[in-house]
């Protein structure tokens, strides 16, 4: 048979239209046309069907499918296309297959029937004239996905009713577009648009007939319905959901518009969005709930009570019941919503007034009634009672709340009141007829900023009568107290702020916070701008901690701790000169002369260890580059703090008495130093001049070596530091000076052992530091005056160095290292004692010098030339919480 005659009605079994074209424009293509029978139609490939009427599952008890796949395949309907007639009846529209259809369409049409419609993938389409329904008088169901597309003039879900009807729009690029759209006519509806698809519509209605129900629910980021007006609920049950990142655009939302009509329509989730230019709450009832999640959702349409009379819509006339919820999140209403003249529940969350609102407000179950604007007319006075657990914030920071009609504070309210540190202007409610205080309690919230400690805030004002008193006030300031002024004349009520007897000091936690609180506690008040910040603070133990260290000047006292470290870098430089000069046999040495004077015979108590072949030099100069970089962790009581210091040291000397070496140095470094804990830094240049002498006497097993030295360092520091708490701040700035004497001695025994050598010794260190005075620069009185201080600290180190020769061929590098311990005496608890003006004067501490210290250091030297050494070195220390590290890469020359 030829594929232009192939039969369109198929009883049972399978036909294919594959990749050719089969045309009955006077016949109808029924597949399904027997009860208990199964039938299917597959267009594919290319293949196309045309015919007059398309009925697929025609009888009950039939059952019919239809599959048109893939580019350019199609399936016309001259006329109307049933999916489900009074059988069961499927249509899958697929990987950009086509269908249309003519008037009126269905898709389960018959009582009873079941029609499912499938469009998917990009391209895939059905388009339609006239009229189509997804369950008509049986069950429909549509899905469009992926791409799919349905397009025509009126589209009903849930027509008749018994018709119950189902649409699933979904995923980007899938989309409806028609005229109009009911979701319930007289049946049941359930409409789902998600995940980023589009439905666009002239009008939407729902729930039209009395008896029919319609959801229409819109989620998901992306997801667009945008249409004209919105008839919800004309006669029947509407909801209309919007959710997470969904959005549903209309001029104009009507809702409950006849008597018995019931109308829901809620913003939940987050990131919806309704834009609506304005909602109608008509005859029936109809609610709008806000129950979002949203920081703030700003709805700017207009909120209207109407009545419908006849065909005319009259404002500002209440017939039905119309009620406007907050559930949750925090909603700003920034339209006139004047002609509101429902009832409006604020439940949870928070619902700010921007603008206008009509009609009565009840606040309860931890909801809060905010914003600025007016509730109320002077022509339709409101009643806005605070009931147990509700909240009162007027305001979005220091603004008025305006009240036209009367206040009711109910036992268990409460009222949330925020004041201008800059001013005495506070949260403020006016109340035109009359307010009841039946108990509930105040709260004043501070926001950050510099209170003024003794002002009067007027929180509330009566046109009217004013009646009862609040339970009582609270704060949530550490150190004012509030308290509550009614004068019942003026019908007004105050709010005054008072210093209560709270000290600093008992909120202080650390050693250095009780030392600075207490200093703290002897400011006076008056005009003091740092003493306001700190009454002012908040009831936060944290907030109020690290007010105080940022205000202590703990960097002062960190900073002499890092310089003490620094001093021990130039007795670290001496000791490795002198061993050089006497050309220790323990390891090529970090300091290689940089010259000679004329040669000089060997001492004789030298010849039993010292290469006899290598002659110390009368006199010689050496230079020395160092760095390093310090962190020692912070605990309760002080910050993190890191410095870094380099420079070099250089010197000359000279032999004397034939076994001393004598000589004298100069050196420059800087140090910069920060604490992040404490928005603090600074650095030192440093200038250090110093002398230095040692000698060495050969033994039965060994030779024993002295070294000896003492260097005084200049110190030149700037520091700065950030305060900034409570809306107090400033930078603070400091130059002063400081100084370093060290002295030290140190005796080892060196023992040869082949190709190596070791030499244990022991080392004594003095370290003594002074601070001169300075003031501290700034633009507030955080400034410090800090006093002059001097510490004295000791240092023994035990240790062992330990070298040997390595033969790499034609290269032989000395591999050297260097293993100690160190423990500090004395003075390692840096301080600083300090005072602002007008205070007493308070001491805190700084991170200490490490008391037992692991000291390593490891290196190789390699001979380049006769003349020259290229040598490389790490160096650390290692204590608890402390971690020092230094890199050295040196070139020595001799000549």
């Amino acid at each position: 048979m030829a594929p232009s005659l192939l039969p369109v009605t198929v009883d049972e079994g399978a036909v294919e239209i594959n990749g050719f074209q089969v045309s009955h424009p006077s016949d109808n293509a029924i597949v399904g046309t027997t009860s208990g029978k199964q039938a299917s139609l597959v267009i594919s490939n290319g293949g196309t069907l045309e015919n007059l009427r398309g009925i697929v599952g025609d009888v009950a008890g039939s059952e019919g499918e239809v599959l048109v796949t893939g580019p350019n395949s199609a399936w016309n309907n001259i006329e109307r296309l049933i999916v489900g007639n009074d059988g069961v009846g499927t249509l899958s529209i697929e990987k950009g297959a086509k269908v249309t259809s003519g008037p009126f369409s269905a898709v389960g049409w018959g009582a009873g029937s079941v029609g499912n419609a499938t469009i998917t993938g990009t391209g895939s389409h059905w388009s339609f004239d006239y009229a189509m329904d997804i369950g008509s008088g049986g069950k429909g169901t549509m899905t469009i996905a992926d791409g799919g597309a349905l397009s025509g003039d009126d589209l009903f879900v849930g027509y008749d009713t018994d018709g119950q009807g189902s649409l699933l729009l979904k995923d980007k690029g899938s989309s409806i577009d028609v005229n109009e759209f009911y979701v319930g006519f007289y049946g049941k509806a359930d409409v789902k648009v998600e995940n980023g698809a589009e439905l666009k519509s002239a009008l939407i209605r729902l729930a039209t007939q009395a008896g029919s129900e319609g959801l229409l629910e819109v989620s998901g980021k992306g997801t667009v319905v945008t249409t004209g007006p919105i008839l919800a609920g004309t006669s029947g049950k509407s909801d209309i959901i919007v959710r997470d990142g969904g959005a549903l655009n209309t001029n104009s939302l009507r809702m409950g518009i006849l008597a018995g009509s019931n109308s829901s329509v809620t913003i939940s989730g987050s990131n919806a969005k309704l834009n609506a230019d304005e909602i109608w709450f008509g005859n029936g009832k109809s609610t709008l709930d806000f129950h979002h999640n949203n920081e703030l959702y700003e709805f700017s349409g207009k909120l209207i009570s109407k009545h419908i009379d006849g065909n005319t819509w009259k404002d500002g006339i209440t017939v039905g019941t119309h009620e406007l919820h907050q559930s949750s999140g925090k909603t700003l209403l920034s339209g006139d919503n004047s002609l509101f003249q429902g009832k409006t529940y604020v439940e949870g969350g928070t619902l700010l007034i921007g603008n206008k609102l009509g009609g009565d407000v009840l606040v309860s179950g931890g909801g809060a009634l905010g914003g600025s604007g007016a509730i109320g007319t002077t022509d339709a006075l409101s009643t806005v009672t605070i009931a147990s657990g509700g909240i009162l914030a007027p305001g979005n920071l220091n603004g008025g709340l305006t009240i036209n009609g009367d206040l009711i504070f109910a036992a268990g309210s409460s009222y949330q009141v925020n004041v201008d540190p800059k001013s005495n202007a506070s949260d403020h409610v006016y109340v035109s007829g009359k307010a009841s205080l039946n108990g509930g309690s105040v709260l004043h919230v501070g926001a950050s900023g510099n209170y003024n400690p003794f002002s009067t805030y007027r929180i509330l004002t009566v046109g009217n009568e004013l009646t009862g008193a609040f339970n009582g006030v609270t704060s949530n300031f550490a150190f004012l107290t509030p308290e509550l002024i009614y004068d019942y004349a003026k019908k007004t009520v105050d709010l005054k702020l008072s210093r209560n007897d709270m000290k600093f000091a008992n909120k202080a936690m650390t050693a250095n916070q009780r030392s600075l609180a207490g200093a703290l506690d002897t400011l006076k008040a008056d005009g003091n701008a740092l003493y306001t910040a700190l009454v002012t603070l908040g009831d936060d133990q944290a907030t109020i901690q690290s007010s105080f260290d940022a205000l202590s000047g703990e960097v002062h006292a960190s900073a002499k701790s890092a310089l003490i470290e620094n001093t021990l870098l130039t007795q670290n430089a001496i000791t490795n000169r002198l061993r050089s000069a006497f050309n220790e046999p323990v390891a090529t040495p970090p300091i290689e002369p940089l010259g000679y004077g004329p040669e000089r015979k060997q001492p004789t108590a030298f010849n039993s260890v010292v290469d006899k072949d290598r002659v110390a030099a009368t006199y010689g100069g050496w230079a020395q580059a160092y760095g390093h970089w310090l962190k020692q962790d912070g605990n309760s009581n002080v910050g993190e703090f890191s410095a870094s210091s380099g420079g070099f040291v250089a010197g000359i000397d000279n032999t004397i008495a034939d076994s001393w070496r004598v000589g004298v140095l100069a050196g420059y470094g800087q140090t910069s130093f920060h604490s992040n804990d404490r928005a603090s830094s600074g650095n030192s240049d440093n200038y250090t001049l110093g002398a230095y002498a040692g000698s060495q006497w050969a033994m039965s097993h060994g030779v024993l070596a002295f070294s000896s030295g003492i260097a005084y360092t200049w110190h030149q520091l700037e520091t700065e530091r950030s305060v900034a708490f409570n809306g107090f701040s400033d930078r603070l700035n400091a130059d002063y000076d400081a100084g370093s004497l060290v002295a030290f001695g140190e005796l080892g025994y060196k023992i040869a052992a082949g190709r190596s050598t070791f030499e244990p010794y022991a080392n004594l260190t003095n370290v003594y530091h002074k601070t001169n005075g300075f003031n501290e620069t700034g633009n507030t009185l955080a400034a410090l005056n800090v006093d002059s201080d001097k510490t004295n600290t000791v240092f023994t180190t035990l240790g062992l160095r330990a070298a040997t020769t390595l033969d790499l061929g034609n290269i032989s590098p000395k591999a050297r290292a260097d293993i100690g311990w160190r423990h500090a005496y004395g003075d390692v608890d840096s301080e600083s004692s300090a005072r602002f003006t007008g205070s007493d004067i308070f001491t805190v501490g700084g991170t200490p010098v490490a008391k037992d210290v692991a000291t390593l250091e490891a290196g190789l030297d390699f001979n380049l030339l006769p003349s020259t050494v290229l040598g490389v070195a790490y160096t650390g220390q290692f204590a608890k919480d402390v971690k020092q590290n230094g890199f050295n890469v040196k070139l020595a020359v001799s000549f």
